[in-house]
Parts: structure tokens; C-alpha cells; sequence
């Protein structure tokens, strides 16, 4: 997921901002809102985010309790066309942000 927006961003200068951007960039969405159709380990549909004129993402698990820890998810970001290794991000409360 991550190479398919990198590559997105390469070609239009911005990450994709709703579904029909997540789709061109080869990745399929549900009908909700920037939810990814693909399902983490635990069975849950990854969500997409951006922000910063489309200049930053982040991608981040379903499961909002990962190691069983509240608030934890695990979560790639991504800032001009370059990803991070997604890693295991724990929250303040609410869903990981570009940040």
C-alpha cells in the first residue's frame, strides 16, 4: 500500500485525498470514507488519512487495541513521497494522525 501512494505522489505531487484517489493509486476502498478494502491481520480494514495539502499519509490498522494495549495501532506514514516502515503507535485516544 505504502509503494502504490508513494507512487501516487510522484505522478500528481500529492497524496490521494478520498476513495476515488486511493483507487486510481491501484487500491481498493470500501463505501466508507477512506477505508481500505484490505483487512489487517486481525481482520479489520485498514483506514488512510492525509493531511498537510495532501503532502503527508498515514496508514493505519483497524484493530485499535494492538498487544492488547488500547489506543495502540500499527501505522505507516508517509511525508512527499517517502514512507516510514509502518510501526506500533499508541494514542492519545482516537486514530493515528499524520504526525
Amino acid at each position: 500500500m505504502q509503494a502504490a501512494l508513494d507512487a501516487y505522489f510522484a505522478e500528481q505531487t500529492k497524496y490521494p485525498a478520498d476513495n476515488a484517489g486511493l483507487l486510481n493509486a491501484g487500491i481498493n476502498t470500501t463505501r466508507t470514507e477512506k477505508e481500505i478494502e484490505a483487512k489487517d491481520p486481525w481482520g479489520k480494514q485498514y483506514k488512510y488519512d492525509v493531511s498537510d495539502g495532501n503532502t503527508k499519509y498515514v496508514v493505519y490498522t483497524g484493530k485499535n487495541d494492538v498487544q492488547g494495549q488500547s489506543n495502540t495501532y500499527v501505522a505507516g506514514r508517509g511525508t512527499s513521497g517517502e514512507s516510514d516502515p509502518p510501526e506500533v503507535i499508541t494514542t492519545s485516544g482516537g486514530a493515528p494522525t499524520t504526525e
